[in-house]
């Protein structure tokens, strides 16, 4: 039964992000991961407890991920920037003759 409940969950809630987020903000990747994340989060995890306690579990994994999502590009450019500079520094301190 736990199974079924999961998929009539799903049924409803990952259309309605598909909608949300492909026709009303037109935003192909947001709907991308709205769709993958919503199933993974609704049908492939399981929470134990009361409702509200899997309700709070379900919103703290969307709030998790989204600001792990939103942290993602700021952190790629620094480390990005860091090892652009570091080969830099790299590049001009070899010695003549023996280019890395």
């Amino acid at each position: 039964m736990p199974g079924a409940l999961r998929a009539v969950r799903a049924t409803v809630v990952v259309p309605s992000m598909l909608a949300l987020t492909f026709e009303v903000l037109h935003n192909e990747q947001m709907a991308l991961f709205a769709v993958f994340g919503s199933f993974g989060s609704l049908v492939l995890t399981t929470f134990g407890g009361s409702r509200p306690d899997k309700a709070i579990a379900h919103l703290g994994v969307a709030v998790g991920g989204s600001v792990a999502l939103r942290m993602r590009e700021p952190l790629m450019g620094a480390i990005f920037r860091a090892h652009e500079a570091q080969a830099g520094t790299r590049r001009h301190n070899a010695p003549a003759g023996h280019a890395r």
